[in-house]
């Protein structure tokens, strides 16, 4: 993964590693080091990095991704010729199944009118 401005400058070192198939592109991270700010649509100078780190990818034989996380936020995937797009992170993808999860259940017992009554226990007994 290049994420950096140091890995933006090193990417063709990094391509060069023998035994990679492919380099991704963190494009958010890439952005913040590079402007000093996150921003939600990355600049110039991310749109000149992303192109540094595909041709070292493309001068090495590798595999080039990146992250599309919002539609039209994807870095001219198709003008920096990427053919393979992350479309969440693994975390992005845990949180929203448990939203999820946690909505469908909040639904249910609420349907049941379960939603806000205490839990009793059955007495012990030995």
């Amino acid at each position: 993964m290049i994420e950096d401005t140091n890995g933006s400058a090193d990417a063709d070192a990094i391509c060069a590693t023998p035994g990679l198939d492919g380099i991704l592109i963190d494009t958010a991270d890439l952005t913040l080091s590079l402007a000093g700010s996150a921003s939600d649509v990355p600049g110039g100078a991310t749109f000149d990095a992303v192109r540094r780190i595909v041709d070292a990818c493309t001068l090495h034989g590798l595999d080039v991704a990146a992250y599309r996380r919002k539609p039209g936020h994807d870095i001219g995937v198709q003008r920096h010729e990427i053919h393979t797009v992350a479309l969440a992170a693994d975390y992005e993808l845990v949180h929203e199944g448990a939203q999820a999860t946690l909505a469908q259940a909040r639904e249910s017992y609420a349907t049941r009118g379960l939603i806000g009554e205490p839990l009793t226990r059955p007495p012990i007994r030995l």
